[in-house]
């Protein structure tokens, strides 16, 4: 089939090619979703149980305005720009501005058009007529102008059941290295929890505590609140701090605190003054544990060197007792065995999951002696080194196969690879 295509741009094979509705909308909780590019992810609708959900007037104005059909291509054009999926019968129809669909012509199938889309040679276009904003945004001009390889329908159809097989084989392989991520994840969190609760020594004398978190702990170790393993327990201005261009002060939100690391994807920087004003209680000080109450509660990591910060809204910044405890002792016991399950426990029993901070400084905390914390904080560094290791590795073979799958559909619906024609 080589050499059997013509290129036209992408406005020639669609009966129209439109994105979702611009307006804004009041969220309703029992209302209908309203769907975003977040929700296009692996070739489908993705619709979870947190989606920002709108009346059902709302929602039957938006499909009739904006109307998205069965059979639809949907391609993500704003923030995480290239995203595609097949809209389902039973999808919901009603899309927000970062989301195009485009409704095939007689001159190209549906899952043809697809798998253009998901090829590198289109993503390249795609990336070559993005504006850059905030978010980052394509046209829908630009879109409609953009190139496309378009072959008879037999041979759409040859090159459709060429890829379904193909990308099948890929996406398990690639699936099959996520499972191992996942595993080499869980058995590192249950072999940090295990550490950090009942010790590495499985013939150390044990001894029981009469608490229903940590029933039974290492003999040497003591099983403290958190009140008497911290100098202080502080607690945030409750206002957001300003945001200020250029500023050299990291504000440290919820959002910036995920699985005992300080994560600076959407950091927000604040200046001197407001730095000062945020830190009069305490200056945050290396080794000192940040900790979320709210949104989500439960999350910690430690302060880091060298960065300058203060902590946002519904943060709480713990300074530990060095002569008893290690802030990096701290972090990891928040997430394990008796902690976690006092947050969950605290947690749960509110609509919103949140802590009050009366209730913090009872959070229970099991404590060994301070060599044995070195000790088995040395293997729990080595644990994490070896388990990141191997995650990256297998990050890279993934990033491999899926350029390899972007590849081979672009091969595939230009005619480099001598694919046979359906029902010739």
């Amino acid at each position: 089939m080589s050499g059997s295509y013509v290129s036209a741009p992408l406005r020639r094979v669609a009966r129209s090619i439109r994105d979702g509705t611009h307006g804004t909308f009041e969220r309703v909780a029992d209302g209908r979703p309203l769907l975003s590019a977040k929700n296009i992810r692996d070739g489908s609708v993705v619709v979870g149980d947190d989606e920002s959900r709108i009346s059902d007037s709302d929602y039957g104005e938006i499909c009739r305005t904006r109307r998205f059909e069965a059979g639809d291509v949907l391609l993500t054009i704003v923030g995480a720009i290239g995203r595609v999926a097949i809209l389902g019968d039973d999808d919901p129809r009603a899309f927000q501005r970062s989301v195009a669909a485009i409704t095939p012509s007689t001159s190209a199938s549906s899952r043809y058009l697809a798998y253009v889309f998901q090829g590198s040679a289109f993503q390249e276009q795609l990336a070559g007529v993005t504006r850059q904003s905030a978010q980052g945004g394509v046209y829908l001009g630009d879109l409609a102008n953009m190139q496309i390889p378009v072959h008879p329908t037999a041979v759409q159809d040859g090159v459709v059941t060429f890829l379904d097989a193909e990308t099948a084989r890929i996406d398990a392989l690639v699936a099959k290295k996520q499972q191992m991520i996942e595993l080499m994840t869980e058995r590192r969190r249950e072999f940090v929890a295990r550490a950090v609760t009942v010790g590495l020594d499985e013939h150390e004398p044990t001894t029981m505590t009469g608490n229903p978190f940590a029933p039974m702990i290492p003999r040497s170790w003591s099983l403290q609140r958190l009140r008497h393993v911290a100098l202080r327990i502080i607690d945030t201005a409750h206002k957001t701090a300003p945001v200020v261009p250029d500023g050299e002060y990291l504000v440290v939100r919820t959002s910036n605190v995920k699985n005992g690391q300080l994560v600076l994807d959407g950091a927000r920087y604040t200046d001197e003054a407001t730095w000062r004003d945020w830190t009069l209680q305490a200056r945050p000080r290396p080794d000192d544990v940040m900790f979320t109450r709210e949104a989500p509660a439960g999350e910690a990591c430690l302060v880091p060197k060298g960065i300058p910060l203060c902590i946002g809204q519904r943060m709480v910044l713990i300074q530990v007792d060095q002569s008893l405890a290690s802030g990096e002792w701290l972090v990891h016991s928040i997430y394990a065995g008796p902690a976690q399950q006092f947050v969950g426990l605290l947690s749960r029993s509110t609509t919103v999951a949140h802590l009050n901070m009366s209730d913090i400084p009872d959070m229970p905390v099991v404590v060994p002696p301070l060599d044995v914390q070195g000790r088995i904080l040395d293997e729990i560094r080595a644990a994490i080194s070896h388990q990141e290791g191997s995650t990256s590795l297998l990050m890279k073979q993934i990033h491999l196969l899926r350029e390899y799958r972007r590849a081979l559909i672009t091969a595939a619906v230009t005619g480099e690879i001598d694919i046979p024609v359906v029902g010739a």
